[in-house]
């Protein structure tokens, strides 16, 4: 309570010099870290908001009682404060304000432009006016559905402009019907424009369009006894089949957002609509949303999401956004149209459909760790789990990942390149990663260390938690005695057995985090070691980063590099006959 009251101190304090003009502010700590950025009509009427107690959330009395100073910044109206504060929510994401978990960007589909045989396929990052984009998918599995069916369909090429231009004759994907071949003009240009207009139409929801167009080629196979062709375009509607959905709502183009809370946290769950077929619903924690009005969530995340895609036709909500006006008029100003937010209750037929996707996930997540925390008799609230990856003791590298009640927090994923490590002793990197993770008292110490083995490496973390006079408790996760995963045994501290049924959250949760944490492991070592094996290229005479790289890009790894022959090589541009050779000598000369 002191430390409440010395923070509105400050602020009655800071209220004085401010402007009564609009602005963005800056809440900082004692160390100048900013923790948290708004944005004011009048700054001094907005500041001086945070000094009436009653009317202030756990979450923003926590944040007062860090404060050490008010920055701000003024601008000419509201809209421009709004703009500055998203940008720098965006870029700093300051602890106290209500962020977007967004652990990875959403797929699209992309037909390419400006190319006389275009290639389809899967797409995140910043789009730009050379490419038609379908989407977004939140699910990434559903995007590759739809591209494989697409290519089984359509056979639309792949490949990068550079490979296609290069190639003297098909590549695997002709081989196994997914690809036309118009590299090597096995299809013309005319006919070839004709299946990307009829892909297009599909993912634009025009299904029965392209229905109609495979049944008239199917038929006129069949009027002229030619079976084997009109089998082929049998064969394609069926395929159709599998993609097209039913669409129940008379809804061409919308976002269905519904905001709610669980354990005094903010939840969004966001069904995407497009050319009226379901692409897939996500669920989405705001973090730093503890104990928030559903308005300012709503309007925290309509501002954020809306900053990295593109608005659809229709917006409906079931919670209208704080500063809803302001909302609108920002969306607007970014996208050169009227946004088109509608606001509808709980009980409409849209967030029913909404609803009916909500997934229990942050429920599963919030009991493995109560449950944990009973059986441990400590409370549990963030774990760590560890691992490491090598060859031989080569590129040798140790990982972190994180978990709090709030599910696996890859913002939270650590990696290290250990150094000095004996051939074999997997102890000794585990000390080595405990004991440089530990070194780091800016990140919050975990309750609970897990780790993928027995004794041996809970007495190899244990002896560095002694070292450091820390306290944590260690569970470790044993191979059963056929080795298999489904059968392992968790053991604690002194190696005392943690007896958990075959169906228990807690032991899926535990599994699926030792998993994480391999794979983390595993993928950094490989990056690592293929850097190390593209390397070997620069002692190779004549061949420096520019020609280095168009062979990676050519060929796709250094393995098949290897293996390719003198003619395979000559096709890469900058590679002449005599070069080529030399390259062949490289890997072939013993």
């Amino acid at each position: 309570m002191q430390l409440l009251e010395t923070g509105i101190t400050i602020l009655k304090k800071t209220i004085p010099f401010l402007p009564k003009k609009p602005g963005v502010y800056k809440m900082l700590n004692t160390k100048g870290e900013i923790l948290y950025v708004g944005k004011a009509k009048n700054l001094v009427n907005r500041v001086n908001q945070y000094t009436q107690i009653n009317n202030l959330s756990n979450r923003i009395k926590r944040m007062i009682t860090q404060i050490s100073s008010v920055d701000h910044i003024v601008t000419n109206n509201e809209m421009e404060a709004l703009i500055l504060e998203c940008h720098l929510i965006k870029t700093l994401r300051p602890p106290f304000n209500i962020l977007m978990r967004d652990d990875k960007s959403y797929a699209y589909l992309q037909v390419s432009k400006n190319h006389p045989f275009p290639r389809l396929i899967k797409f995140r990052g910043t789009r730009s006016d050379d490419a038609y984009y379908f989407g977004p998918y939140p699910f990434g599995i559903a995007a590759d559905m739809t591209l494989t069916y697409l290519q089984k369909i359509f056979r639309l090429r792949n490949c990068s402009d550079y490979e296609f231009s290069n190639r003297s004759r098909p590549c695997l994907q002709y081989f196994i019907k997914r690809c036309s071949a118009p590299c090597v003009k096995y299809i013309d240009e005319k006919e070839y424009m004709t299946t990307v207009l009829q892909a297009k139409k599909f993912l634009e929801g025009k299904t029965s369009d392209v229905q109609q167009y495979l049944t008239d080629k199917m038929n006129k196979h069949s009027d002229a006894l030619e079976f084997e062709g009109a089998a082929q375009y049998r064969d394609k509607l069926k395929l159709l089949s599998h993609l097209k959905t039913k669409q129940t709502l008379n809804i061409e183009e919308a976002d269905l957002i519904y905001i709610h809370s669980y354990q005094e946290r903010l939840f969004i769950e966001i069904l995407l609509i497009r050319y009226g077929r379901d692409l897939g619903h996500q669920s989405i924690q705001l973090d730093h949303s503890e104990f928030s009005e559903l308005a300012e969530g709503m309007s925290s995340f309509l501002l954020q999401f809306y900053d990295k895609y593109p608005i659809p036709q229709k917006i409906v909500v079931n919670k209208e956004p704080s500063d809803v006006q302001l909302v609108k008029q920002y969306l607007e100003e970014k996208y050169k149209c009227p946004p088109n937010i509608q606001i509808v209750d709980n009980s409409h037929q849209l967030m029913k459909l909404v609803q009916k996707n909500i997934g229990k996930i942050e429920e599963q997540t919030e009991y493995v760790f109560q449950e944990l925390s009973r059986q441990l008799a400590c409370q549990i609230n963030r774990i760590e789990c560890y691992d490491n990856s090598h060859t031989q003791g080569i590129h040798a590298y140790g990982v972190m990942v994180a978990a709090t009640p709030a599910g696996i927090i890859k913002s939270l994923f650590r990696k290290f390149q250990l150094r000095n490590i004996t051939k074999g002793d997997d102890y000794a990197m585990m000390r080595q990663v405990l004991r440089r993770r530990l070194q780091h008292k800016e990140w919050p110490y975990p309750d609970l260390i897990l780790v993928d083995g027995g004794k041996g490496q809970i007495t190899a973390i244990q002896g560095i938690l002694n070292e450091l006079n820390l306290n944590i408790t260690i569970v470790g996760i044993a191979k059963g005695e056929k080795r298999n995963d489904g059968h392992e045994r968790f053991y604690v501290n002194d190696s005392t057995e943690m007896i958990l049924d075959d169906q228990s959250p807690v032991r899926y949760f535990l599994q699926r985090l030792r998993d994480e944490a391999h794979r983390f492991a595993i993928s950094t070592h490989k990056k690592k070691r293929d850097i190390g094996t593209v390397s070997r290229l620069d002692d190779i005479p004549g061949i420096g980063p520019g020609r280095k790289k168009k062979l990676i890009q050519h060929f796709g790894s250094v393995k098949s590099l290897a293996s390719a022959g003198i003619d395979d090589l000559q096709l890469v541009r900058g590679i002449s006959p005599t070069l080529a050779k030399i390259i062949w000598q490289f890997f072939n000369d013993k």
